[in-house]
């Protein structure tokens, strides 16, 4: 008898430990009606759109289509997801399931790098803080984005940059989660009031103001400031080490960079007159 139940105990605390190790992550992609809304950025203000997946027929892919200022539905790409780590992968529309890319990662800890798939290069990021809110994981990184928080990756949501389109940058961004159309998450970032922007923009950037192009650039840079034209403006740039490359004053509405001899890499550049200092990133190529 003691035999049987030495081997009934052995069996009950493996079938626990088995079950601990296979343990699963919220899922991002929980059923064919995942929904997100989405927020960006344009010349003329910042905007709303839904972005939704469905089921790839006899797939462990999903396809994600985009709904943004018109009336077409826009297929923007696929996504697969492997729930015990907590990873999700993207493949651009443009792109066969060989070239797909790891855009979210929930097994890293405080200190690890991941590169972040932005337009057609990575940029090695660090993870500096890990949490749980409302029993989800969140891991937090030294990467700013244009929303007046980092990025983060939310379990069971995703990334608060969205997931589709990842050469935009950060320039979307995931306001709420719905899944089989009820509402599962919100995220608390104050340029919203819920699911929408809040449209006196009292905690915005101002980045919507300016237009920064081609991103990626290789020999020139254009600086469309918008509504902050015709004013004494001061545009400084500064390297990934923090070393300002560059500085100068201008008061025309537009301006060409030229970048011949600057480095490839990631940039930082700042725009400021006596009532704003916007911030945004472009990379060379």
């Amino acid at each position: 008898m003691k035999v049987k139940k030495s081997i009934l105990t052995f069996a009950v605390f493996l079938m626990i430990a088995l079950s601990s190790n296979g343990q699963s992550y919220e899922p991002v992609i929980s059923s064919d009606s995942t929904t997100w809304n989405i927020a960006w950025k344009e010349l003329f203000g910042n905007v709303m759109g839904n972005l939704y997946s469905v089921a790839d027929t006899d797939s462990i892919y999903h396809d994600l289509y985009f709904q943004s200022l018109y009336p077409n539905t826009e297929y923007v790409g696929k996504i697969r997801e492997d729930t015990v780590s907590g990873k999700l992968w993207y493949t651009p529309p443009d792109k066969d399931k060989s070239e797909e890319y790891l855009i979210m990662d929930l097994t890293l800890e405080v200190g690890d790098i991941f590169d972040l798939p932005v337009f057609n290069t990575t940029i090695p990021i660090e993870v500096v803080n890990v949490f749980y809110l409302d029993q989800r994981k969140h891991i937090e990184f030294d990467y700013q984005t244009e929303w007046d928080e980092p990025l983060r990756f939310i379990e069971g949501v995703g990334r608060n940059i969205t997931l589709h389109q990842f050469w935009y940058g950060d320039f979307t961004y995931v306001a709420c989660k719905y899944n089989l159309d009820e509402l599962v998450y919100v995220n608390p970032n104050p340029n919203f009031i819920g699911c929408e922007l809040d449209p006196t923009g009292r905690r915005s950037t101002n980045s919507n103001f300016v237009r920064l192009y081609p991103n990626p650039a290789n020999n020139v840079l254009n600086v469309d400031f918008g509504l902050i034209g015709k004013q004494d403006i001061t545009v400084s740039i500064f390297d990934g080490n923090g070393m300002e490359v560059y500085n100068n004053k201008t008061t025309d509405s537009h301006i060409i960079l030229q970048l011949t001899t600057f480095n490839k890499g990631l940039y930082l550049i700042k725009i400021s007159n006596k009532n704003n200092l916007i911030t945004s990133k472009f990379i060379i190529q």
